[in-house]
């Protein structure tokens, strides 16, 4: 029996774990989660922000999917520092879980400037599910939103809103030649976010860099991905931009320790990966720690 730790609930995690339990049924399987739900299509989100799908449609699998399968799922867990010598995954509560094979599918977050007041209630960084849940339920009493980050996102997002009939606030550059025609819409290309203001811990107002204030009842942080892989920041593995690097197999610069997903890339190649790749991706990791298992079964026969 091997124990395997998945660091990630994410699709490239969740694709590696299905294959796993398809071709061996023998390994300990864990898989470590920051959420507390079951693994989702990350894609969907912005169908279900726009309420076009109910909220099961988003989820690969219900809650009972790891029980049955005897995986031991963490969830609302926090990896700080993984010791690829130890084979050791330690958990922010200073948990330590040994493994095997290690297979890092942390995936991706968005870069949150240090800006004063961004840990408001109110403030969210548009990315994972439970945050996206939380933001459709303020969207319906909220009459102002503010979203700031890339243009592209923040345009298909601040749509979303300006057909719930709220007024949107869009702080981001460059501004697109073609937006909507709306007397609900600003768009801030000229100023810069200087502070988001609160009265106790809720958000009420954001200021520009000029000094001028505007209400806001949500605010949304969106676009501007990083590699979710702080935790390897002590660590010897190979890592551009933050991102794992990893040859033809997903594997990382020690054989027992593989990465796959948005978090992992070969050496100076940084183009987004589609769905069908990221799946792929996990079910290769699956393979290969398999045929590894075999092979050391072999040699110890």
């Amino acid at each position: 029996m091997s124990k395997i730790v998945i660091i990630g609930n994410s699709l490239a995690g969740f694709s590696c774990c299905e294959a796993l339990l398809k071709n061996a049924q023998d390994n300990e399987i864990t898989v470590i989660a920051q959420e507390k739900v079951p693994a989702y299509k990350a894609h969907l989100l912005t169908e279900y922000l726009k309420d076009e799908i109910k909220e099961k449609d988003v989820f690969f699998c219900d809650k009972d999917f790891y029980i049955k399968n005897k995986i031991k799922f963490l969830k609302e867990a926090k990896v700080v520092r993984i010791d690829p010598k130890k084979h050791l995954a330690v958990l922010k509560d200073n948990t330590k879980i040994n493994y095997d094979y290690l297979v890092i599918a942390s995936g991706q977050k968005v870069d949150i400037p240090d800006i004063p007041g961004k840990t408001k209630d109110g403030v969210f960084a548009f990315y994972n599910f439970e945050e996206i849940k939380e933001i459709r339920g303020r969207a319906l009493i909220a009459n102002t939103v503010c979203l700031w980050g890339e243009p592209a996102i923040a345009l298909k997002l601040g749509e979303i809103f300006l057909n719930k009939g709220r007024e949107v606030k869009i702080i981001s550059k460059p501004k697109p030649e073609v937006l909507p025609v709306s007397e609900k819409l600003e768009w801030i290309d000229d100023l810069e976010l200087s502070e988001i203001i609160g009265e106790g811990a809720e958000l009420k107002a954001i200021k520009l860099s000029n000094g001028k204030a505007i209400g806001v009842d949500l605010f949304l942080f969106v676009g501007n991905l990083i590699a979710a892989s702080e935790f390897l920041k002590d660590t010897d593995l190979k890592t551009e931009e933050g991102y794992i690097l990893v040859n033809d197999a997903f594997q990382a610069n020690f054989e027992d320790i593989f990465a796959c997903g948005s978090v992992a890339r070969k050496q100076g190649m940084a183009e987004a990966k589609s769905w069908e790749a990221v799946i792929n991706e996990g079910q290769l990791v699956a393979n290969k720690i398999l045929e590894g298992r075999k092979l050391a079964c072999q040699q110890t026969s």
